[in-house]
């Protein structure tokens, strides 16, 4: 993953992050994380991020010939709502810092989603 072109990751994308890279891990695949600014990888450090500090590439890599686009659809509310609860859980698995940081937003997310109807 090449974040030459990022200069912020909000909490969800981090969370979404450290679950690839746990289940890239899991599956002994290989991920690898490219152009890595100072800021996003002091952000990986504060949250507890190993997992994700472990993919980080600091050599340069050439990119393959083949590469493939992935493109995001509109998905309905009822998944954002729950992709968006599981990416903040992951943060707060980390360490008792992130359960403290992302605690009221657990609350607020698994609020939202019981109080529309859209339990798991």
């Amino acid at each position: 993953i090449d974040l030459s072109e990022c200069t912020y990751l909000d909490s969800a994308m981090l969370g979404t992050l450290h679950e690839i890279a746990q289940k890239a891990a899991a599956h002994k695949a290989e991920l690898v994380l490219l152009n890595v600014s100072y800021p996003i990888r002091k952000n990986f450090t504060e949250l507890g991020m190993h997992a994700v500090i472990k993919s980080i590439s600091v050599r340069p890599q050439e990119f393959p010939d083949k590469r493939n686009l992935v493109w995001v659809t509109t998905t309905d509310p009822r998944s954002q709502k729950l992709r968006l609860l599981r990416a903040h859980e992951v943060l707060a698995e980390l360490n008792v810092h992130n359960r403290e940081e992302f605690g009221d937003v657990l609350d607020e997310l698994r609020q939202d989603i019981v109080s529309n109807g859209n339990t798991k």
